[in-house]
């Protein structure tokens, strides 16, 4: 892998684990620190360097659904006691060989829970939403001598963790090391994933088509060129005279003389009043052509004549053949156009409102006395588990059932099925009893209460 994908793969491992630290927090109920020790390519032949000669305990990292495949987690078996100790009530200091495999069982546990409270949400958010889990199990004890092979191809990239672990009231500490290693395809696989989402997740940056003027035509993608091009069309549209380009070419124009007869009315017809004026064109819109231009070649016509006894008429607002234009506010004395009535003008005013009073109603009270004798039910949880149903019809007299709790571990005390305690079960003459150990917080609480 080149250095870019070789950081985008190390940034995946210290989100989803090193990110982890809360989540094996609160698994462990001891303060746990990861940190990323090392992360680099190996060829499968040269894997049992890194703990030469010494006896690794296996789990498979098995990754499911966006991207499929498999890795290795190793564990080194003196940390393996250790730490199995710690999960099943111990302080760390009292694993024996013997109990390995209770061990084992405790730790794959312990990455199960892992996986469902954060692994799993951590990568299907990494995938864009995209179903994506990593299922851990034990695998078994390898020892790591010349030549060892993990099973995982010839070209391989590992991960070397630090966990640190305090506990017992922070006068106890522990720290061993996990080592992630998978085939350099996988995490191929995973950095093209995350590329791919990290590009759709990206706001698509949008292309600006501009034409300052009739000879120029930009494609700007460029912020600082969007701005300068913006400035110019504004600067240009200030101007008096704006090109249209949506107009048609302007018909050639001819000087009109009109015959001698015709002289005295048109000076008539220039002498009316300024209101008989033709109307003038908003600013920004080309000047309309002169009244009855014709074009080159075609034979002059007077014009219009009006019958005697009629006021004269202002000449054609509007070319001939362009449609009157829309928009242009009326003329005083001009009727209202259809379509476009005067809107009557409406009073609104804001609304009041009184002032509302926050006082005590009569005959309440905050004395808690009143709610001293109502019962409630409490409720001692062992554990939880799920079965099948085929598993549930096949239940008979013997069967033993698995729960999630490890040994050990303290049990749920619920009032109205709310977590409020935990504690151990003892013995009080021939009935079973609860010593309460730790009373759950109020955002230990509202944190049990998330789905």
């Amino acid at each position: 892998m080149n250095p870019d994908e070789t950081e985008i793969f190390r940034k995946f491992i210290d989100d989803v684990f090193c990110g982890g630290s809360d989540a094996f927090t609160s698994i462990v109920s001891a303060t746990t620190r990861v940190s990323l020790v090392e992360i680099n390519e190996d060829k499968k032949e040269s894997i049992s360097r890194h703990y030469k000669d010494q006896v690794m305990h296996q789990y498979y990292l098995d990754f499911d659904g966006a991207i499929k495949g498999r890795g290795g987690i190793f564990i080194k078996l003196s940390d393996i006691l250790a730490f199995g100790d710690i999960l099943l009530g111990g302080d760390g200091t009292a694993g024996v060989i013997d109990n390995k495999n209770h061990y084992d069982k405790a730790i794959e546990e312990f990455f199960k829970r892992f996986s469902e409270s954060y692994l799993k949400n951590k990568l299907t958010a990494l995938a864009g939403e995209i179903p994506f889990e990593a299922n851990i199990s034990f695998a078994g004890s390898s020892d790591f001598k010349d030549g060892y092979d993990p099973g995982f191809g010839n070209d391989l990239i590992y991960a070397k963790l630090n966990f640190e672990l305090t506990y017992n009231a922070d006068k106890n500490k522990l720290n061993f090391e996990l080592f992630i290693c998978m085939p350099v395809s996988v995490s191929q696989d995973i950095i093209s994933l995350i590329g791919q989402v990290m590009l759709e997740s990206r706001q698509p940056q949008a292309e600006v088509s501009v034409s300052p003027s009739a000879s120029q035509s930009l494609l700007i993608t460029n912020q600082d060129e969007i701005d300068a091009i913006l400035n110019q069309v504004t600067s240009q549209a200030a101007q008096p005279q704006v090109s249209q380009p949506a107009a048609p070419p302007a018909q050639p124009q001819q000087q009109f003389t009109p015959p001698p007869q015709q002289q005295p009315q048109i000076a008539a017809q220039q002498q009316q009043p300024p209101m008989q004026q033709p109307q003038q064109q908003p600013q920004a819109y080309p000047q309309q052509q002169p009244p009855m231009q014709q074009p080159q070649g075609y034979p002059q016509q007077p014009p219009m004549q009006q019958p005697m006894g009629y006021p004269q008429q202002p000449p054609m607002q509007q070319p001939m053949g362009y449609p009157q234009q829309m928009g242009y506010p009326q003329q005083m004395g001009y009727p209202q156009q259809m379509g476009y009535p005067q809107q009557p003008q409406q009073n609104v005013q804001a609304a009041k409102f009184s002032s509302l009073n926050f006082g005590t109603p009569a005959g309440a009270t905050s004395n808690i006395e009143l709610l001293l004798d109502v019962p409630l039910t409490l409720t001692v949880e062992l554990g939880r588990t799920r079965m099948l149903i085929k598993e549930i019809l096949e239940l008979t007299a013997g069967s033993i059932i698995e729960l999630d709790k490890i040994a050990g571990e303290s049990i749920d005390v619920l009032i109205n099925n709310k977590l409020v305690a935990k504690g151990e079960v003892v013995v009080i003459d021939e009935n079973f009893g609860i010593r309460i150990t730790n009373i759950i917080s109020p955002h230990e609480r509202l944190q049990s209460l998330k789905p």
